[in-house]
């Protein structure tokens, strides 16, 4: 059995538990925020750690833990960064400083047990098999006529990167896994083109493009800020009810579509507010809400003042002390469960 599959294995069962133990369904769009509490874990999403992607600090006597992202990474990637995370804990794998993106996505000849098993846990929590099989329904997709943009359609449901929605599809035997290495192998950013509207203004690189129409049936969607919306040119009311009640801005109209920026603004408890839209051949309507990350804004601050980082030396200490961790894995057995 491969070092993959171990921890593939465990994964799965940790991430299910996980989900079970907070309530929350197995088929839905992850709560990563809310895993996070549950945990009793305190949460920073910091625009600013340019040196660092993700850091998982364990609780003392004394602290709670603490998981810390890079919060200047595109959401999706905050998503499975602060998951990732997460799996240390769950694994108690100890202190853990995730200084690049060779540690999340390692090949599995270079990756030590300890980061597959992490990074084997966060994709199974933010796309257990139940989840993607309900996607794919509300999308109409069956799974042998997987194509490009319905991967992208599912990865935007369920708030997961492209390539890593295509892969996870193989390892949950949805469908073959040399299918699903062809299908990673598509540049998101030509499915975001061919989604968006040729007229309108450049759109940032991380922004992911919502086709709404074609969501039509798939209930609730959460967008995160910055993204793009676009909507028939008919959908004029629709466009209307998302900018009045502050949910997106106007960017563009053409005569075939009208395109908008979804902007995240808080209710006044802090609570991410829900629009009821009401497109063409939509019955029930779609609930749209934006978030700012998945990482909550009261959570900010709260990881430096507990784990006692608060300057580039305290940083240091922590990168070194986690060096010193790999090193030693690599002379002996991996400490992973």
């Amino acid at each position: 059995m491969t070092k993959w599959s171990v921890a593939h294995r465990l994964a799965h069962m940790a991430a299910m538990r996980t989900l079970d133990d907070a309530g929350q369904p197995a088929d839905r769009r992850t709560d990563v925020a809310a895993l996070i509490s549950a945990a009793n874990l305190r949460a920073l999403a910091d625009p600013e750690a340019e040196r660092l992607f993700g850091l998982y600090i364990p609780p003392t006597q004394t602290h709670p833990g603490g998981i810390w992202i890079n919060a200047a990474m595109p959401p999706s990637t905050q998503r499975h960064s602060a998951a990732h995370e997460l799996g240390h804990h769950v694994f108690n794998h100890g202190l853990t400083c995730d200084t690049d993106f060779a540690s999340l996505s390692a090949t599995p000849a270079t990756s030590t047990l300890t980061e597959t098993t992490a990074e084997a846990f966060a994709a199974w929590l933010l796309m257990p098999r139940a989840a993607l099989v309900r996607t794919l329904r509300l999308l109409n997709i069956k799974p042998g006529d997987l194509r490009p943009e319905h991967v992208y359609l599912t990865g935007l449901m369920l708030g997961t990167s492209y390539r890593g929605t295509a892969r996870h599809l193989g390892v949950a035997r949805i469908i073959e896994p040399r299918a699903a290495t062809a299908l990673a192998r598509t540049a998101p950013a030509a499915i975001k083109n061919r989604f968006d509207d040729p007229t309108a203004p450049p759109r940032s690189g991380d922004a992911d493009v919502w086709p709404l129409q074609r969501l039509v049936g798939c209930g609730e969607l959460t967008l995160h800020h910055g993204d793009r919306l676009v909507l028939p040119a008919t959908a004029d009311a629709a466009a209307e009810g998302l900018i009045a009640d502050d949910v997106a801005q106007f960017v563009h109209q053409s005569f075939t579509s009208i395109v908008l920026s979804a902007t995240a603004a808080p209710d006044r408890n802090g609570a991410v507010r829900r629009h009821l839209l009401s497109l063409a051949g939509d019955d029930g309507g779609l609930q749209v809400s934006v978030e700012s990350g998945p990482v909550r804004p009261r959570a900010r601050r709260a990881v430096p003042n507990v784990a006692n980082v608060n300057s580039e030396a305290d940083l240091d200490l922590l990168l070194a002390q986690q060096q010193a961790q790999r090193v030693a894995s690599a002379a002996g057995e991996d400490p992973c469960v």
